[in-house]
């Protein structure tokens, strides 16, 4: 749980944050393919005021690649959205790094559907899902 909703305000509002995205949140887009559900912003059932985010701006200056992001994490993908579209819906950004994740970062607030369907409509790829293959 996190101790409280502080932000962390040497995170710059253009600086890039990652979410790693599920299969499960990739809904039909009514054209044969698929597109990011808002359930993909939905706060984490541990931590309901939070879900997880990577810091771009870490992983470069770690020299990390993106994709090692969906490592281990078959048919996973990546969006990005900026900390300043976080913070104009009321959210706030927290580090929460460790050794095996120094990019690690939560988005902290409550996420009613508008904000959670601003955040899906923004998301811009970063690693792609895998592309729909036909039955």
């Amino acid at each position: 749980m996190v101790a409280s909703l502080a932000d962390d305000e040497t995170i710059e509002s253009d600086w890039r944050l990652f979410r790693r995205i599920s299969p499960q949140w990739l809904v039909p887009d009514g054209a044969g393919g698929r597109r990011l559900s808002s359930a993909a912003f939905q706060n984490h059932p541990t931590n309901p005021l939070a879900f997880s985010v990577h810091i771009e701006r870490v992983l470069q200056e770690l020299g990390l690649p993106y994709d090692s992001l969906v490592a281990g994490h078959t048919g996973y993908s990546v969006v990005a959205i900026t900390a300043g579209l976080v913070r104009q819906h009321n959210q706030k950004i927290q580090r929460v790094a460790d050794v095996t994740d120094p990019a690690h970062a939560h988005v902290l607030g409550a996420k009613p559907g508008s904000v959670k369907k601003a955040f899906a409509e923004a998301a811009v790829w970063v690693i792609p899902p895998p592309p729909v293959v036909p039955a």
